[in-house]
């Protein structure tokens, strides 16, 4: 399952363990093998504001400000919960935007994808076009890239579905 940025990198490369009987692409990018997760946004034809505002601190990692988790990430959870996600959130390493995937397991498993309809992170659009490119049952929702926060019972739909 994926809801981070580089999370969509993580279960396609990782889905190919023989373990994987399906993979859940939550509002996930989803590259080819051999792509990296920077190619795979193509940003100018899906400009997302949520990257947009991502900040890089002095060690090449990046984050989101307090006020772009609340309007731009979760915008549609609690504000006191916003306020936990910002302050919990887990560090992208730049490096990892230009790390291509080895193996691309969508390619062999069956793939499921919960697209977030108002999504500023890893725009709606991209996420359908990444549905489509990947054969994926795919369920859409109007929600934020916090989509397994703000819509647990759907994304756990999806994920029994996936599981079965």
């Amino acid at each position: 399952m994926s809801g981070t940025p580089g999370g969509g990198q993580v279960i396609t490369e990782a889905g190919v363990d023989d373990k994987v009987i399906s993979l859940v692409y939550i509002a996930a990018y989803a590259p080819d093998a051999g792509q990296s997760l920077g190619e795979a946004a193509d940003l100018e034809t899906f400009p997302a504001p949520g990257i947009e505002a991502l900040q890089q601190d002095g060690d090449g990692f990046f984050y989101l400000p307090d006020d772009a988790m609340a309007t731009l990430f979760a915008h549609d959870v609690q504000a006191a919960q916003a306020e936990v996600m910002a302050a919990t959130q887990g560090l992208l390493n730049s490096a990892a935007l230009s790390e291509p995937v080895a193996n691309a397991a969508w390619q062999e498993k069956p793939s499921f994808y919960v697209i977030a309809g108002e999504d500023y992170m890893t725009p709606t659009a991209l996420q359908r076009q990444f549905a489509e490119k990947i054969g994926a049952t795919a369920r859409e929702i109007d929600a934020s890239h916090a989509v397994a926060v703000s819509q647990p019972e759907f994304v756990a739909e999806m994920i029994i579905e996936a599981a079965r």
